[in-house]
């Protein structure tokens, strides 16, 4: 279970071009840099669909994983722990927050392909 909820709204959301009062990924680092408790969630509601795309792409190494779980399956099984490392380790640029994201998506198929194939 996510330590946040994600409603069909929320995603929609995340989907459509934000106006200028919306929430910006420079924002949303400046908020969580500075300890706001709402950025982790916000963070990752914002950046939803492209966090998708990369568990999609991260999956791609590791097709005997890919033929027993769905890649959203992964993604909603990684986005606990990314959310929890968010909280932990405060990435202050975009490229630690990929960095960082990739690494959460890498080690739950690690885990998978532990699990499944020993």
């Amino acid at each position: 279970r996510l330590p946040f909820t994600l409603d069909r709204e929320t995603i929609a959301m995340s989907n459509e071009k934000r106006d200028e009062a919306g929430p910006t990924t420079a924002g949303l680092f400046e908020r969580l840099g500075a300890g706001d408790e709402k950025a982790p969630d916000e963070l990752f509601t914002h950046l939803y669909d492209r966090l998708r795309r990369l568990a999609k792409t991260v999956a791609t190494d590791f097709p005997r994983v890919a033929v027993l779980h769905q890649t959203d399956d992964v993604f909603h099984a990684a986005a606990v722990h990314l959310v929890r490392a968010i909280r932990e380790v405060k990435p202050a640029t975009p490229g630690h927050f990929w960095g960082l994201a990739a690494e959460c998506i890498r080690h739950k198929l690690i885990d998978l392909n532990r699990k499944e194939y020993g």
